[in-house]
């Protein structure tokens, strides 16, 4: 993911030096600790909500294609052949 698509689904609000993200995080953290803590989950939820469904909804598709790829001739080969291997060195 790049660091657009990042701030695009509010995973990142800031890129900082490294002499600096702990300083910068803490005051960060200083002033969300603040906020009331229910209304603080509540703007967690709703600004993670879309990220979180498109990842979802694409998971069911990717390890679909997982499965297509680990099951392919060329794969199942590779397997067997590696299983063997095995079988004959630990015997």
């Amino acid at each position: 993911m790049s660091l657009e698509e990042a701030r695009a689904s509010n995973l990142v609000h800031g890129v900082y030096p490294k002499q600096t993200v702990e300083d910068e995080a803490w005051q960060q953290l200083q002033r969300l600790i603040q906020l009331p803590p229910e209304a603080f989950a509540e703007t967690k939820r709703v600004l993670t909500e879309r990220f979180c469904a498109r990842i979802r909804a694409q998971m069911s598709s990717r390890v679909a294609r997982q499965v297509e790829i680990w099951r392919s001739p060329a794969a199942q080969k590779l397997l067997y052949e590696a299983a063997a291997r095995l079988t004959r060195e630990h015997a």
